[in-house]
């Protein structure tokens, strides 16, 4: 019998120093810190109401030719862990999704860890697509002697309404950072800058890709579009293809008003805000807040002061920019910005943060 706990979700824009977060969770001893799941099944992530346990497998584990041309060692050097030369069971075109990212942190043998969750998740019967998620994040969880899950995905302000409505009773991490710097970061991270991109030409044609019935990870009309129109058009030219900070600035604004609006409507008990600014300045008080809010666990005293002595933030980059470029992407990420209470004039943190 796998044991049930409550969800634990951080959700992020993306380049907000959700990564760092999730490798400092990741060596409490009672913690199971997952990466990129929901991702790394992108548009197909939250599009079917019930599965069996074959077909859920099928989710997880087929490789897409989107991701196998846009998520490589090479575009992302420091977010690919799946080591190839290790293993001679799969070449980048072949690879699951699920080894990209969230397995190979788990185990030292993330083949081997693979094979056994695939005998536990086929077995399974017909069954919601929240229980199936749940059921493999338990699994892990007892597999790997740990008491908790919590989940992170990149751009996972995407996935709020889904995982909300999937898991009412479930605890959200809102994890940001001042726009300006996450859309110079995604500048420069092929799989967001694309995603921007994808939104803004999408909105030529009258679709939002952060609204219903578009809405990514959710909608069956672009993960049906997808699957035909990637053997067609390959992420080789648009990997090549460059934006503004301000182009991405504006996509950051529009995901973290999404985002934001439908945090609002979970009650506060279950929700924390936390700024990268704040955990940059403060991280034992950060962190310390945070897995308080997590709920009870041992061993968090000495978590703590190893998390601390491990904590290395990285450099804000907005300023340099000169200033007409730094304008221009201020003004694209005002409405972010201001929804989140940062000072348009000085990047100050805000009152919500940590």
């Amino acid at each position: 019998m796998v044991e049930r706990q409550t969800p634990v979700f951080i959700v992020t824009a993306g380049r907000c120093g959700s990564t760092l977060l999730s490798n400092l969770l990741s060596r409490h001893p009672d913690i199971l810190s997952l990466s990129e799941v929901f991702m790394a099944v992108n548009t197909h992530a939250f599009v079917y109401n019930r599965l069996d346990g074959e077909a859920f497998w099928r989710l997880l584990s087929t490789p897409r030719r989107a991701m196998s041309e846009t998520l490589t060692p090479t575009t992302c050097p420091h977010e690919f862990v799946y080591d190839f030369s290790r293993s001679r069971l799969f070449t980048q075109k072949t690879l699951p999704p699920i080894l990209y990212m969230m397995l190979p942190p788990l185990s030292p043998e993330p083949d081997v860890l693979f094979f056994e969750l695939e005998a536990a998740i086929t077995s399974r019967p017909k069954a919601p697509l929240s229980e199936q998620y749940e059921f493999m994040f338990s699994w892990l969880c007892q597999r790997l002697g740990k008491k908790i899950w919590i989940e992170r995905s990149g751009a996972s302000l995407l996935f709020v309404p889904a995982l909300a409505r999937l898991y009412p009773n479930a605890k959200f991490i809102h994890l940001f950072r001042d726009g300006r710097d996450v859309a110079l970061s995604m500048q420069s991270y092929p799989p967001l800058r694309l995603l921007a991109q994808s939104w803004r030409s999408a909105k030529r044609f009258g679709v939002d890709l952060l609204e219903p019935p578009f809405r990514i990870g959710e909608s069956r009309i672009i993960s049906v579009a997808e699957r035909f129109l990637s053997p067609i058009y390959g992420a080789g030219d648009k990997l090549r293809r460059t934006s503004t900070a301000a182009e991405i600035g504006e996509f950051w604004s529009a995901m973290t008003l999404l985002g934001l609006r439908h945090l609002d409507k979970i009650p506060d008990e279950q929700k924390l805000s936390v700024s990268y600014e704040g955990l940059v300045r403060t991280p034992r008080q950060s962190l310390r807040q945070l897995i308080d809010f997590v709920g009870p666990l041992d061993g968090t005293a000495e978590w703590l002061e190893d998390a601390c002595n491990a904590f290395q933030p990285g450099k804000g980059r907005k300023r340099a920019l000169d200033g007409p470029e730094l304008d221009a992407l201020t003004r694209a990420c005002e409405p972010g910005l201001t929804a989140l209470g940062y000072h348009i004039g000085e990047a100050r943190i805000p009152e919500t943060a940590a």
